[in-house]
């Protein structure tokens, strides 16, 4: 009896102890609150004791407070500020006034990342490639910035400045042989029919040319007469043409040219033009056996190809007389950025020949826009 009565009085005692001692931490340490991330350490500072019984006037509450500004594009990004001087607890609040208020501020930072997209606005009307010509022979387009079909008026100046290489047969291989021509072209055309879908753009025009000569070729290869003389001759034809575009900056053209030097050459008024295109080709070498060509056939046939390609514009045409005697085929090159200058190729049934010349072509309708 006396056991169990001794181990009673000891678990009062206990329960009394610590009672008395959770109710001394509860009168001499006010309550912190604490952030929402984190444990803080509270630091105690020992004193003297204090008879005088302490009287807490306020208090003490730390509240959060959260700023923000919403952005929904924004990655949120939290940065927790606090004041590393100050102390989160004291162990004795000094009467009528607390202290140990801890401060805590979150402050919102969005961070953007990422590019904003800009728009550059481009002029779509700008036509991509050279439309209303090849090297020598039209297209069926035209060179308006807002529509391909209408009117279409050209002056193009071609200088023929001679035979780089030239091969004959039974002739040895000549090399640099002048020819100096010159001829003044107008090549007015209207574009009937406009390219939609896959239906090919269709053109009809006239042009006519007057022939200059420079100098007159020698056979020998020799540089011949150097005087500049107007011959008074003159080319026409009229012709219809049909281009297709096969990409946005390419297109193949097929044409058909009739020259009427003939026709006009027997008129009794002595007016028009006194030669056919075909007649142009005994006039671009030296070699004695083009120069001895009789019949000078009205019909010519040509096929063209332009492209932009680098940034630059290339055309290539092959055009051919027919019929004519030795068979001669021409092909015209026309690749800007090299000065004007171009590359030419004749070849007929006994021989080649290599051509040099400069070639200009402006636009006199539509007028281009002054931008």
């Amino acid at each position: 009896m006396g056991a169990k009565k001794l181990r009673f009085i000891f678990c009062v005692e206990l329960l009394a102890f610590s009672a008395a001692g959770w109710l001394w931490a509860q009168s001499a340490v006010p309550t912190p609150t604490f952030p929402p991330t984190g444990t803080p350490t509270p630091t105690f500072t020992a004193a003297a004791p204090n008879t005088d019984t302490p009287t807490v006037a306020d208090t003490p509450t730390a509240t959060p407070t959260s700023t923000f500004t919403e952005n929904p594009f924004a990655t949120p990004t939290w940065t927790p500020t606090w004041d590393p001087f100050a102390s989160f607890y004291t162990d004795t609040p000094t009467p009528g006034s607390p202290t140990a208020t801890p401060t805590i501020t979150y402050t919102f930072t969005p961070t953007v990342t990422g590019t904003i997209p800009t728009n550059t606005p481009t002029m779509t009307d700008t036509p991509s490639i050279s439309r209303a010509s090849l090297a020598l022979w039209p297209t069926a387009y035209s060179n308006d910035w807002q529509r391909w079909d209408g009117f279409n008026w050209d002056i193009a100046f071609t200088y023929l400045i001679g035979t780089i290489a030239e091969k004959d047969i039974g002739q040895p291989t000549n090399y640099l042989n002048p020819l100096r021509l010159w001829l003044l072209t107008s090549d007015v055309k209207y574009a009937w029919l406009d390219e939609k879908g896959d239906t090919p753009a269709f053109a009809s025009g006239l042009l006519l040319s007057m022939l200059l000569n420079g100098g007159t070729p020698s056979s020998s290869g020799s540089a011949g007469s150097n005087t500049f003389t107007l011959t008074g001759s003159s080319m026409g034809g009229v012709y219809t043409v049909m281009s297709k575009s096969v990409s946005r900056t390419s297109a193949v053209h097929f044409g058909y040219i009739y020259g009427f030097g003939q026709a006009t050459s027997n008129n009794d008024w002595g007016l028009g033009p006194s030669m056919t295109y075909s007649q142009l080709i005994p006039l671009t070498t030296t070699s004695p056996t083009l120069s001895n060509v009789q019949n000078s056939p009205p019909n010519i046939f040509y096929t063209g190809f332009n492209t932009r390609l680098l940034g630059t514009n290339m055309k290539f045409e092959i055009w051919k007389p027919f019929p004519m005697e030795y068979n001669p085929v021409m092909l015209d090159s026309q690749i800007d950025g090299l000065f004007a200058f171009n590359l030419g190729y004749e070849r007929w049934d006994s021989g080649y020949a290599v051509l040099g010349y400069f070639n200009f072509r402006f636009t006199i309708i539509p007028v281009p826009p002054p931008y």
